[in-house]
């Protein structure tokens, strides 16, 4: 896989350039939300390997598969020991696992690095110890990617995060953001979220008790709740037979009208 600059090119327009290929989204800078996670998941899924390779210029499965994983651990807010090793593994295969845990648990025993810690720490302590960790990982941990994995290398350049774009849809930074993606829904009651994820009639329950089951983070006025915030909460709990990618479809189709023409934010370019 090559760098994102080999897929943009810059438009007329001021700001704004154009994607050339879907292979963008293998990039650090391409893969910037859960969305275009769960497209990439999605054709990963229903492709063929050839299939795959014609669409993301000679990516194969496994690599998109490889990159997936560290996005997702990246992703994460907060990590412990299990992850950062983890992080390390997928970087360099050449690593020996049990020993890079050891190391990691013997530098939070002494207080050298915390028991829990967001990924930027994990990774910058991984660095300055000689681990090799690659470009992407860092970039998506917000730090600056060094020759050898150590952060001071003076061989590091800065990298400045790209707006992803495609030839027929131009999606800004906000378009990827959650806030906005949420602010295409008008919040509903109860008995429309248990239409949209069916459970049994558990969502009254949930909703009753919104502080406690965390449902609150969803809920926009009294008794109505945001249904992308929700959707999200859904999944994260654990949902069975949910995920982003089916997510998205079901938000795609109730849409309000107002924000239908935002639809392709939800579906992209891959059907």
């Amino acid at each position: 896989m090559r760098n994102a600059k080999d897929y943009i090119k810059k438009s007329e327009t001021e700001g704004v350039t154009t994607i050339t290929s879907l292979a963008y989204w293998l990039t650090p800078e391409g893969l910037d939300s859960p969305i275009i996670a769960a497209l990439i998941r999605e054709t990963i899924s229903d492709t063929t390997d050839e299939e795959f390779k014609k669409m993301f210029d000679g990516a194969t499965k496994s690599e998109a598969d490889h990159h997936m994983k560290q996005w997702e651990l990246c992703y994460m807010a907060h990590w412990g020991a299990l992850e950062l090793v983890k992080a390390i593994v997928l970087c360099d295969t050449s690593r020996d696992e049990t020993l890079a845990l050891r190391a990691i648990n013997l530098a939070q025993g002494v207080e050298e690095l915390p028991e829990i810690f967001p990924p930027k720490t994990g990774i910058e302590w991984a660095m300055a110890r000689g681990y090799l960790i690659n470009r992407n990982v860092c970039i998506w941990c917000g730090t600056n990617p060094g020759t050898y994995g150590h952060p001071s290398n003076p061989l590091s350049t800065t990298n400045h995060a790209i707006t992803p774009t495609t030839e027929t849809v131009v999606l800004t930074s906000s378009a990827t953001n959650n806030s906005y993606i949420a602010s295409l829904f008008d919040p509903v009651p109860v008995e429309v979220l248990e239409k949209m994820f069916p459970a049994n009639g558990k969502w009254r329950k949930w909703a009753d008790k919104a502080k406690a089951t965390g449902l609150d983070c969803a809920r926009e006025r009294r008794a109505k709740f945001n249904p992308y915030r929700a959707g999200e909460w859904f999944i994260q709990k654990g949902a069975e037979g949910w995920d982003y990618a089916r997510l998205y479809r079901k938000l795609a189709n109730v849409l309000p009208e107002r924000s239908r023409d935002q639809k392709h934010l939800l579906t992209g370019d891959i059907d």
